[in-house]
Order: structure tokens, then sequence, then C-alpha cells
């Protein structure tokens, strides 16, 4: 997969996610609406509640068929960007550049 020259760390689940957001330093969290233990939501909801990653960007992806409502969904959880997983490289990095601000 592309990087976009960016350096890229990997979690498969949620619960490890928010561990290593509270102990590493991160420019951005890109995460999946659906993670296996426990929701993309809750991952963005608790970065965002913690006062130290409550500043820290999330960019949340999702392969639902409803872009609209999931869209909606990552925002009110916190999330700063959202992007179809489907989408190409140029979009997903447009995506990452919209949720560094």
């Amino acid at each position: 997969m592309d990087d976009g020259g960016y350096d890229v760390a990997e979690e498969s689940l949620g619960r490890d996610a928010l561990r290593r957001t509270a102990s590493e330093r991160f420019d951005l969290v890109v995460c999946d609406l659906h993670l296996p233990d426990i929701s993309g939501l809750d991952v963005c909801r608790g970065i965002k509640q913690t006062a130290a990653t409550a500043r820290l960007p999330v960019l949340m992806v999702s392969a639902v068929t409803e872009t609209d409502k999931a869209e909606k969904l990552a925002k009110d959880a916190g999330a700063n960007a959202f992007v179809q997983d489907s989408a190409d490289a140029a979009a997903f990095l447009a995506a990452v550049r919209q949720a560094l601000g």
C-alpha cells in the first residue's frame, strides 16, 4: 500500500489503538467505523474525551453504503474527516490532509 510519504503504525483492535494513542504521540488516527472488538465511533469518542489526545485528529473510514449517515455518525463522534474505504489513493490522501487541517 502506498503510504503517501507518511510513517504508518497499525492496530487491528480498537482497544489496542486507544492504549497506543494514550502512550505514544501520533499526528493522525485513521480508524474504520467497524472494528472486531469495539466500534470505531467508540475509539474516536475515547480519543476525543481524553485530555491528552482530545486534539488528535481522527479520520474515520467506512465501507457502508449509507455514506451520509456514516459521515454524520463519525462527525458526531468527533471525527475531523470521513472517507469511504473504496476511495482511490488521491481521495484518501486528500481526506488525510483535511483531517490534519
